[in-house]
């Protein structure tokens, strides 16, 4: 990149980074990076296509879209974030394309060798990993909150001896365990 390339992009991301408002120029920029990076993640077009395609859809020149490529890549794979899933599918994409043109062209040793590195690019070499049924297990929330802190009346340990008592037909054994069990608030003095 040069200096002038290499300062608006640090200018971007020093914006992004300190959560500033982003200038329409600067809006426009990482529109341009968005859009290269989606297009190498989803289309898998790379080289000269994805500039032809930032050159149409923005009509900037040739060399801006290719700053764009490489910023778009400097911005969205950095080295604490490699996205391996674009990279193998850009690979699986050349592989395949790779396999077309030996098979059209009827050379079969570089389709077979293409194969060969496709089964290894999609992982099918390896064994597949089985999840051990144990380790599964059902998320517990228990959630304790105030009802007092949001405005609701909350219910007293006297209210709540008060509501038991009321209960027919239980043992006073049974009545004492209620209480013992019941939530309540402490009585406020």
């Amino acid at each position: 990149m040069s200096k002038e390339v290499e300062r608006t992009y640090q200018e971007l991301i020093r914006t992004i980074q300190s959560r500033e408002a982003i200038s329409p120029t600067q809006q426009v920029i990482l529109d341009r990076w968005i859009f290269a990076h989606k297009c190498m993640r989803e289309d898998f077009i790379v080289g000269m296509p994805l500039e032809d395609k930032i050159m149409e859809n923005f009509g900037v020149s040739r060399s801006t879209a290719r700053n764009d490529i490489s910023a778009s890549n400097s911005y969205f794979l950095t080295n604490e974030n490699i996205d391996k899933d674009l990279w193998r599918g850009r690979l699986v994409f050349w592989q395949l394309k790779g396999l077309a043109l030996s098979y059209k062209a009827d050379n079969m040793r570089d389709f077979n060798s293409g194969i060969k590195n496709l089964y290894l690019i999609i992982g099918l070499d390896r064994k597949d990993q089985k999840l051990d049924p144990k380790l599964l297990q059902q998320n517990v929330y228990n959630f304790f909150a105030d009802p007092r802190r949001v405005g609701i009346k909350a219910v007293t340990e006297s209210e709540v001896k008060d509501l038991i008592m009321q209960i027919d037909g239980i043992s006073p054994l049974e009545r004492k365990k209620l209480i013992e069990d019941a939530d309540a608030y402490p009585d406020e003095d």
